[in-house]
Parts: structure tokens; sequence; C-alpha cells
């Protein structure tokens, strides 16, 4: 329901004010001198800016005539003892006409509007004294008639009728009485406009009239908020991130109109499109150019309808060169309908490709206290050159370092600490890497304790100022005091075939070595039992069958050995290319260990691939049998051909003879001649034919 409340003021110099409710920002506004040219139909400047940041509204004044107005009418003029109201003038001698309106638009939603007519006129009846009449509105629609009504001269009540109002007051209204002021209260929210239409009095017979209009003041909704957020930071060069507006309305949801703003955005990033605004009661269209987003003023401007929560839409942002790009409320600029931009900082970094990097220890194993170098090696893959690199390195405890940095070549500051308790830690800070080259730190490593220590750089441990941080840890095992176990296979296996199981140790560290290998479910060591390689001393002891490797008290002579061991598929092979479970040894299948460690490496011998240690592909072949006739009916007495075709589809050739012998039905007999043969393999069998049987046999299919 719309409260109006019309009422004669006798203070002009107080502003018309409907008490705000929490939330809302009272305004405002008096037309000051010179904001309006004599005879224009609009203020000077169109519109008026009124209040600043969020409490900015514009108001845009639009006066119409519908008789002539007196001389340069309208203008500021001093009525009903308020300077620099917004006057019309008329002279006009027939009652009840339309002589102008002022009209009055927010670019935002406002609640709670009122204004104050100045200089009303009243008569002292038909036909005597000067008579107006005003008539009402708001949002362009449902007219808001007063009426005055008769009573003691001095002091009148307006009140709510079906008429227009007519003044009923004994003589004119001066310019310095503020008697007849008319103050109109709209006590709604979400006033887009209002209007003011100007009457002559239903019994008007004298000319030279005038009406007023000043003091507004209205409730400003609570302001809708705008945050942005990337989808995606950091980002690759040429690669894009989709960035996201959110509009939150303010307390109570009230509605909101006329937000716009331009975002613009740093050099290093393109803006390649926006999506349209969505949200249920929200409307808008967003638009782009290469460096702005925006929400356009005017036609396009955003809208929020009662009850509405939130409305979204989003921009495609590309990093076009590397660096961090901070976007926040500084880059915003024409910004309208009270939208806070206060909590819109977002940022993206656009990097190049990650560098990568290595770390090796040159001597390993070594024995207890003894230095094995450590490198490690920075490479960037981009075409600029990487700066800032920054990373720390901590031993794992027991791994010292002994010594300073042998070889600072990445620039910036680099240290190496620890001492005879105290782990070791290498620490790089605003390195640089060249354009499409490398840099290497290096630094002595020992360790007084027998053991394996793994010294890892955390994925995401390396770091610089315009590229990925790494993207895998970068490690490397140091043992010290043992010897390290490897395995292979040579190549791949033939189902029932024989093959070489290699272990290969690395002995620096100059200790007997002992361990068990059991093999996978799918092989057995192989007859003849074969064991050999060039480890010294101790003893390796298997047999025919057997599942186990046990290795005992081997040992080196120049730092590194070998242990072959012949191997073979088990009585039920896995056939097949690696990965296969049942053929692979890893890790895990060497226990007992005495002075090493087992460092499988992933390989496939025969083809395929591994991950979870040293795999061998077994092959084998698959014999298929095929019979075909040359006619389906024989006369008796007549001859018909049989077709025999052998094909192998496995994955080996077949070892041993192959016979089949094929015995014909009764009623048939082989025809005189020999049975020919044909195929690619044709030399490699012969057929021989006797009574009802074919006997074929070969060395190979």
């Amino acid at each position: 329901m719309v409260a109006l409340a019309v009422q004669l003021s006798g203070s002009p110099a107080a502003q018309a004010q409907l008490a705000c409710i929490a939330g809302e920002t009272a305004q405002t506004f008096s037309f000051g001198a010179g904001q309006w040219t004599g005879g224009a139909t609009t203020s000077t400047p169109n519109p008026i800016v009124v209040g600043s940041g969020t409490t900015l509204t514009n108001l845009t004044f639009l006066s119409t005539n519908a008789v002539a107005y007196n001389g340069t009418s309208p203008a500021l003029a001093t009525y009903g003892n308020v300077a620099n109201t917004l006057s019309h003038t008329h002279n006009v001698g027939v009652a009840n006409q339309l002589l102008s309106t002022f009209n009055l638009t927010f670019d935002r939603p406002v609640n709670r509007l009122s204004w104050v007519a100045m200089d009303v006129d009243t008569g002292g009846g038909p036909g005597t004294g000067f008579q107006d009449q005003i008539i009402v509105s708001v949002n362009g629609g449902g007219t808001f008639p007063t009426a005055m009504t008769s009573g003691t001269p001095g002091f009148h009540t307006i009140t709510l009728g079906t008429g227009t109002a007519v003044g009923t007051r004994p003589s004119a209204c001066g310019t310095t009485e503020a008697f007849c002021n008319v103050r109109n209260d709209f006590n709604i929210t979400n006033i887009r406009s209002a209007r003011q239409q100007f009457w002559a009095g239903p019994t008007h017979v004298t000319s030279n009239q005038a009406i007023s209009w000043s003091q507004f003041s209205y409730c400003l909704p609570p302001s809708p908020v705008l945050t942005k957020s990337y989808s995606a930071s950091p980002i690759n060069v040429g690669a894009s991130s989709t960035l996201t507006f959110t509009i939150t309305n303010g307390m109570g949801n009230p509605a909101q109109g006329g937000i716009a703003f331009t975002d613009t955005f740093p050099a290093g990033l393109t803006v390649t499109g926006v999506s349209a605004m969505s949200g249920a009661g929200c409307s808008g269209t967003p638009a782009f150019t290469a460096s702005t987003v925006s929400l356009p003023a005017g036609v396009g401007s955003g809208a929020m309808t009662s009850g509405t929560a939130t409305c979204t839409f989003t921009a495609t942002i590309q990093g076009t060169t590397a660096g961090t790009y901070v976007n926040d409320s500084t880059r915003f600029s024409n910004i309208r309908g009270g939208i806070n931009t206060a909590a819109t900082t977002a940022t993206l970094a656009v990097y190049q490709p990650a560098l990568t990097a290595t770390k090796a220890f040159s001597t390993n194993p070594v024995a207890v206290n003894t230095n094995s170098l450590l490198t490690i090696t920075l490479t960037n893959p981009n075409a600029t050159a990487v700066t800032g690199v920054t990373f720390t390195d901590t031993f794992p405890a027991g791994l010292r370092v002994n010594g300073g940095i042998t070889s600072p070549q990445c620039g910036g500051t680099t240290t190496a600490t620890g001492n005879a308790t105290a782990p070791g830690v290498i620490t790089l800070t605003g390195g640089t890497i060249p354009a499409s080259g490398s840099c290497s730190i290096t630094v002595q490593a020992r360790s007084p304790t027998a053991g394996a220590y793994t010294n890892t750089i955390v994925a995401g441990g390396i770091t610089s100022t315009n590229t990925y941080p790494n993207q895998t840890p970068v490690s490397d095992t140091l043992v010290v005091g043992r010897a390290r176990i490897n395995k292979s296979f040579g190549a791949a296996l033939t189902a029932g075939g024989t093959g070489t199981l290699t272990f290969s140790i690395n002995n620096t560290a100059a200790v007997a070595v002992s361990f068990t290998d059991t093999l996978p479910s799918g092989l057995r060591v192989a007859s003849p039992l074969t064991v050999g390689g060039t480890c010294v001393g101790g003893s390796v002891t298997t047999n025919v069958g057997f599942t186990q490797v046990i290795v005992a008290g081997r040992n080196s002579i120049n730092g590194t050995c070998t242990i072959t061991v012949l191997v073979t598929t088990a009585p039920t092979p896995t056939v097949g290319a690696c990965p296969q479970a049942n053929n692979t040894n890893g890790n895990s299948n060497i226990t007992g260990l005495t002075n090493a460690g087992a460092d499988i490496s992933d390989s496939a011998a025969g083809g395929g691939t591994s991950t979870t240690g040293a795999c061998v592909t077994v092959l084998a072949p698959n014999l298929a049998l095929t019979k075909t006739n040359s006619s389906g009916t024989v006369t008796a007495g007549g001859t018909t051909t049989y077709t025999v075709t052998v094909t192998n589809s496995g994955t080996a050739s077949t070892s041993g003879t192959i016979t089949i012998v094929d015995v014909l039905p009764t009623g048939m007999t082989i025809a005189a001649g020999a049975v020919p043969l044909s195929g690619a393999n044709a030399l490699n069998w012969t057929c021989t034919a006797a009574g009802q049987n074919i006997t074929c046999t070969s060395m190979s299919a």
C-alpha cells in the first residue's frame, strides 16, 4: 500500500525528510545557484550528481509545459521564502487547465521520497484571488491528487481525495510566505521517478500563476557489494582464467538499479569475452574490450528486483605476459548505482612453464664418513630468464654437509649449513636461470652412520617470480656403508625357454652383501642350474625349480659386480607383455638384506612397460587348425578336396615336432597321388597317406 501525506508547511528552512530505516542512507538535495538556466527544460549540468561513492545518485530533471511560460520560466527564484526553487510562471485565464509538469528520475531506485512544493496559491472563493492545483505521482503511474479543504485562514490541512488540490486561502501567496508550501511524502520503496503537475484553479480568472519545486530528500537502500574471484591462478602464459563478478544485494535485498562500472585490467592481461548476467531477478548487459570489463551506464546497466540476493557474470581473462597482476578497487571507474567496489581485489599470477630440477650424488654408495658430491641442477625451458629462484633443501637426519657451497652458479644468495649433529641445509634465494639454460649448485655430503638417506625437495619447493614451482619432487638417495642392489632380465622369455636374471650390485662401500630374492609366481630357477656373475666370496644357493635365490657374504673387487641366475617360466606360465605381476621381480621380492638396500629400477625386458620393478615379457605359440571342403556334395565315384590349414597366432614360434593325423570317414578313400602342400611354411611340412589316415609333420609353424 502506498502511503502519501501532503501537508502545508509553516517552516521552509527545515528540509523535508522521512525517517530512514536501518541500513538506508539519508540523502538530501536543494537546487543551488546556477543549476538551472532560465527557460531551459533540464538542469545544468544534466544529470545532477548527489553524493559520492556508494551514496552517489544521478538526478535528472525535465520540465514540460502545456501552455506558454511567462518570460524565461522555468527558472530558479525565491518562492515560499526559499531561494533557488525551480519555478514555473504562467499567464492563463482558463480554469482547470494543465499548465506544466516537473519530472524527476533517479539512476537507481530510492525509498521514502519527500519534497516540498512552494507557493501553492489559495483564494478566497470561486472567482476571487489566485488558485493553483497540483497532482503528484511516482513511477509513472497511479496519480495521487490532493485537495485543500476550507479551514481557518493561515493554516490548512491537506488530505487525500479524488480531486485536485484547490487553494482556499483568502489572498494570494507571496514569495516570502511559508504558509502555502506543501510537503509531499511517499513512504514507499523502489521509487524510480516522480512527477508534479501544475494546473490552473477550477474557477481561475487571473494570470501570472506560479508554483515551485524544491527541497528533495530520500533514503538510499543498502548498497550492493561487488566481489571478484579467479577460477584458476596461477596459469600458463597464453592460458585463460575465468573471473567471476558477483553482485551481492544489500541488507533486506531491496530493489537495485542503475548499477554500472568499468574495470580496467593491467597490461599483460587480455579480456577475451564476457557471459550474460545470471540469477533470478537479475538484469544487465556486461560488455568488454581487450582491457576492460563493464556494466555500462544507461541501457545495459545492472538491476536487481526486490528479494534478489546475488547476480553474477563472468569474464575470460587471458595471460599474455608472465607476472603477478593485482586488480583491485583502484582500477574501477564510471561507478553508478551505489555499487560498493571496496572488496574487489583479485590476483592472477601468469607463469611461464615450470622449471625442472635434478639431484644426484656423484659416488653412491659410499663408505661411512666418506664424501659424496651432491649436485642440484635447475633447468629453465623458457625463452626468457627465470628470476627470484628460491628453495630450501633440508637433508634427512644423519646426513651432513661437509664444507660450504663448492659451485654456486645460480646467482642470488646460496648457503650450506650443518654440523656434526645437525642435518645439512642448502638454501638459494633470489637466483636467476638464463633463458633456455641451466645452473647447478654442488656441496659435499657425508654421514657417520650406515644407512640409506633420501634427500628430497618437495613438489612446489622451488619457486620463482615468473614460473610455476617445480611440479614433481626432486630426489636422490645416498647409500652409506651399504651396497645397492638392482635387478634386470636380459630379454623376453619363451614359455618353457630360459633367460638370465641379473643382480647388479653397486658396492663402492666395499661391504659383504647378503640377501634373499624370491622369484615372482610366474618364474622358476631353470635347468641346468646356472649361476654366474662377477661378485666374489660368499655363496649363492638355489636349485632347479626353486623360487628363491639366497646370497650370502658376496663382495666386489672394483666397487660393482653382478650375480646371474638362469630362469624359466612356471609350469603354467603367465603369457603376455609387461606389465605382468606374475613376471615382475621388484623391491618387495628382496628380503634378509645385510649391508645392502634394494633399489630396483623399473624395467621391461621384451616389450611393454613396468612401474613396479623388473618385468619380463613371456612369449608363447598359439596354434589353430581349420578344415574346408571345395564342394558341398560329391557324386559316388567322384572326387572332392579338403583343405587343412594350420596357423600360429601366438607371440613365439613352436619348438619340437608338430604332428597332425586326419582320419577320413567311412565311405571315403584318398585319391591317388601325393598330398599337395601350399603356404609360406609348406617346405617345413611332410604328409603321407595310408588307408583312411593322412599324417602331416613339421618342425615349426
